[in-house]
């Protein structure tokens, strides 16, 4: 996938966003770097560049950790003892794949929106199942 035009050379420079991310960050007790920019409606930063929106955490994972920005199979994930959305800390990150983020949440034993799996928290519609807070906060 070709580089989208106009952002090749800032996106060449890591420093570049590096103080651009850091420029907008609130650092917590706990070491997360969470930004204050723009959040998408689960909670992650955004940044759009060109017409073109990245996670915060993805152009951290590029500039700290060497992820290929343009290899749409690699992510940048949240460490199990990270649950801060926001946060790009390159050491609460770590470059993986789908499965490996499939494989942290089963892990965890939470729900794709971050609640707890239990019994308790646990609707059962025919062979779905499905998390109650999540539902009962849409309603």
């Amino acid at each position: 996938m070709p580089m989208p035009r106009g952002i090749k050379f800032w996106m060449n420079d890591k420093e570049s966003i590096k103080r651009y991310l850091l420029n907008r960050s609130k650092i917590t007790e706990d070491g997360c770097w969470l930004y204050t920019g723009s959040l998408d409606d689960k909670g992650y930063g955004r940044i759009m560049l060109n017409r073109v929106s990245y996670r915060t955490s993805r152009l951290s994972a590029y500039a700290y950790l060497g992820l290929n920005i343009l290899d749409e199979n690699e992510h940048a994930l949240h460490k199990i003892t990270c649950k801060n959305r926001s946060c790009f800390n390159p050491d609460h990150l770590y470059i993986g794949t789908h499965q490996d983020n499939m494989n942290d949440r089963v892990s965890e034993n939470t729900y794709p929106c971050g609640h707890p799996r239990t019994l308790e928290n646990s609707y059962f519609f025919g062979s779905i199942k499905g998390c109650k807070i999540w539902y009962k906060g849409k309603n």
